[in-house]
């Protein structure tokens, strides 16, 4: 039988943290202003971060919100995996099963100077009354080759009237914000965001 006097064995590295969006108005805009080959740049598409929590950080690189855009996470160079879950206060009440969001994530690609898609998905007005099957998150991968590189969220909505009531909300913290007299909330929005290499 083998006895271990001591185990310096401390398994695989790896950086997390957990990026909070800002409470913000869903609004609408055309479709062809989303379904395009590169993001928009809009400001009105763009997801303010509030905050980031660090989970585990061994080798102090850190990620941070722009001091200038509040809607870019910048993130050193290396190798990060994102998954965003996007909570929403929909309105004051039931009533459209087709109704839904859309969402993403985009990053700069140095190479191509621009912003390109990492990952879109969609939302549904209520998780309890949806058409098809949708999921409320989004996992991606990006590299970023530089200081400067960065993700940014984005979200809209595609009916320019909301019949609900309300409107529509980016669900910051998971309960209290809405003020709706019948909110229907649907858990805090994050973005986690892991270095893999």
């Amino acid at each position: 039988m083998t006895y271990l006097k001591s185990n310096n064995f401390e398994g695989a590295k790896f950086s997390s943290w957990i990026v909070k969006l800002q409470n913000e108005n869903i609004t609408y805009s055309a479709p062809g202003t989303w379904f395009t080959q590169d993001p928009p740049t809009s400001s009105t598409f763009r997801c303010e971060l509030d905050s980031i929590e660090t989970l585990k950080d061994p080798f102090g690189d850190g990620i941070s919100i722009d001091g200038s855009n509040s809607a870019k996470l910048i993130l050193p160079q290396g190798k990060y995996w994102l998954d965003l879950r996007l909570g929403i206060y929909s309105g004051t009440g039931t009533y459209n099963h087709y109704y839904l969001f859309n969402f993403a994530i985009s990053g700069w690609v140095q190479s191509e100077s621009k912003e390109k898609w990492l990952g879109r998905n969609q939302a549904a007005y209520l998780e309890e009354q949806t058409s098809s099957p949708v999921l409320r998150s989004i996992q991606t991968y990006y590299e970023s080759n530089s200081s400067t590189d960065y993700i940014s969220c984005l979200r809209r909505r595609g009916w320019s009237t909301w019949l609900p009531g309300g409107t529509p909300q980016i669900n910051k913290d998971g309960s209290g914000e809405s003020g709706f007299s019948t909110a229907h909330p649907t858990g805090a929005s994050r973005l986690l965001v892991m270095r893999i290499e």
